[in-house]
């Protein structure tokens, strides 16, 4: 990509790739008890580089993964399902800056070496004739040479079906985020590179609410109507003047970003129609999002893009 004129150009490029491989066995023991486990091991790429008027800079991030997966699940009668589980991988990240000439940067930029466990335990309850409730907790761990993150993520949510064509549902759930996305602000494009948590980085965490009703009638198959309300913590962008496209980056990938909190509200109508072999489906969302960081616009709240 290139733009400006002959005397006055730069240029961005852009490059991912995902290598997966995975072993799965899944097992019935009996009518009651089932086992899943899953091996699985990964090498994410992503590279994001510029040139011209721009720092004539290549930034990558690598992460490799190797880890096991294990589930249980226990049907205790009609009315009730137990699910548990619990996850372990070892993760090494490292993030790399490239420059194509010398502009007073190192060229390994960052690398940590990481073990994330997780476990948790859901059930499913049907508790009277129409109304169901889904509640569980999660424990996650994330653990670093010289620090260790333990986080415990109830959730929960109820469906109350009302009539066969109608119901209601709720739900609430906390979540803790080790690995993150630094977006480029107002730019879509697909070239968010990654940080893990650190010491000094604490994870990003969300608590989610939502609400919402469906409804089945003789026009629709399937009419919803869903609102929602997402609280985010340490979350993380760059500095002013501190991505891959300024001319000025600090040495440290640390000194690059800042952390703030932000908050989502919106609601959702999704309209879905069958007629024989041709399904379609029509959303449509309204929503705001609004992020503060300390030292960015005076610490006022302001939207994303």
């Amino acid at each position: 990509m290139n733009y400006g004129n002959r005397e006055d150009s730069s240029s961005l490029n852009i490059g991912w790739k995902n290598k997966l491989l995975a072993l799965r066995w899944h097992r019935v023991h009996n009518a009651r008890f089932t086992y899943h486990s899953t091996v699985v091991a990964s090498e994410y790429y992503n590279n994001f580089g510029t040139g011209g008027n721009y720092a004539d800079l290549s930034i990558y991030n690598r992460i490799y993964d190797i880890g096991i997966d294990n589930e249980f699940r226990y049907y205790g009668n009609n009315n009730i399902v137990h699910t548990a589980g619990f996850k372990v991988h070892r993760q090494q990240f490292e993030s790399v800056d490239n420059p194509k000439k010398d502009i007073g940067l190192p060229s390994k930029l960052f690398a940590i070496n990481s073990l994330h466990t997780n476990a948790y335990i859901d059930n499913e309850i049907q508790v009277i004739d129409g109304l169901s409730i889904r509640a569980g907790i999660h424990y996650a761990n994330f653990s670093l040479k010289n620090k260790s993150y333990n986080y415990f993520q109830p959730r929960t949510s109820v469906n109350y079906q009302l009539s066969p064509h109608f119901s209601f549902f709720a739900g609430y759930a906390t979540m803790a985020q080790f690995y993150n996305q630094i977006s480029l602000g107002g730019i879509s494009l697909p070239m968010e590179l990654r940080i893990p948590s650190t010491r000094e980085l604490p994870p990003q965490q969300s608590i989610i609410y939502e609400a919402g009703y469906k409804q089945l009638n003789k026009w629709l198959d399937n009419m919803s109507v869903q609102v929602y309300l997402k609280k985010y913590h340490h979350i993380i962008q760059y500095r002013n003047y501190q991505s891959v496209l300024g001319n000025r980056l600090a040495p440290e990938l640390l000194d690059r970003i800042v952390s703030g909190r932000g908050e989502s509200k919106g609601i959702e109508v999704a309209l879905e129609e069958k007629l024989n072999t041709i399904s379609t489906k029509l959303s449509y969302s309204y929503s705001k999002t609004t992020l503060q960081f300390p030292e960015i616009n005076n610490g006022n709240e302001r939207f994303p893009f």
